[in-house]
């Protein structure tokens, strides 16, 4: 009885509510006030018996560039909203927008036109969402394939235990082809990686040892000192990753 009198105490009625960033920012800089109050928090009620989840919904969809890792609770009567500013990865040409995604398909906007710049989100071409209609806001249809590919991206770094750096990444990668065939590429799941010297890196079927295949072409392209055409990683007969170039 005297725990359940303790925890329905004014003392614990939700008074003031912050925001935390673990990454820089720049579309969100300065709209710590529009997001919270987007929470549309109620300020009195019970900090432990409140549900965060809905709070946390309500900034997700409003504010389609955070991110929101966890609302703390701070003794006796504050929230505080540890978050990250999601980033531009991907970009989607449908029938009338093109949408730019997070690599987890968050969608952050939507534009009727969009200039391929090296500081711009990656295309990707025959993606398969051409008819997709969703809001900022929303996720594309859902497909783990495109975090798993963004995450073999951000391996190529400069130390082992740094973060994928997102400026890097998008400055050499210009697009990516889903499901890639021609002529003498014809297997399911191939991925084709164009970069923004021209250079192809192919990876057959990618959906198998994906990180070891694209970090192999990755190390291929940085070493070989005279730029090929193409790049193309396979896995051989004997279940090694191995790669030619022409």
């Amino acid at each position: 009885m005297a725990l359940v009198v303790v925890l329905s105490s004014a003392v614990f009625a939700l008074d003031n509510v912050t925001i935390v960033y673990h990454n820089s920012t720049n579309i969100l800089s300065g709209d710590d006030k529009i997001i919270i109050e987007s929470a549309e928090f109620r300020y009195g009620e019970n900090v432990f018996l409140s549900n965060k989840s809905k709070y946390i919904d309500n900034i997700e969809s409003s504010n389609p560039y955070i991110k929101v890792l966890n609302i703390e609770t701070v003794f006796p009567n504050k929230y505080i909203i540890h978050a990250v500013e999601r980033e531009e990865t991907y970009v989607f040409k449908t029938d009338n927008y093109y949408i730019i995604t997070d690599e987890s398909l968050k969608v952050l906007k939507k534009e009727k036109t969009f200039t391929n710049m090296t500081e711009n989100a990656i295309i990707v071409e025959n993606s398969g969402y051409s008819t997709a209609t969703v809001k900022a806001g929303e996720f594309l249809a859902e497909n783990i394939y495109y975090a798993n590919v963004f995450c073999c991206f951000g391996e190529w770094k400069a130390t082992e235990n740094a973060k994928p750096d997102y400026t890097q990444i998008k400055s050499k990668i210009k697009s990516i082809t889903i499901n890639y065939v021609d002529g003498l590429n014809t297997g399911a799941n191939n991925l084709l990686i164009t970069m923004w010297d021209g250079v192809e890196i192919l990876i057959d079927a990618s959906t198998t040892k994906m990180s070891d295949k694209i970090n192999f072409g990755f190390s291929a392209y940085d070493k070989l000192a005279t730029k090929p055409n193409r790049i193309t990683v396979f896995e051989d007969a004997d279940g090694h990753i191995s790669g030619v170039y022409k």
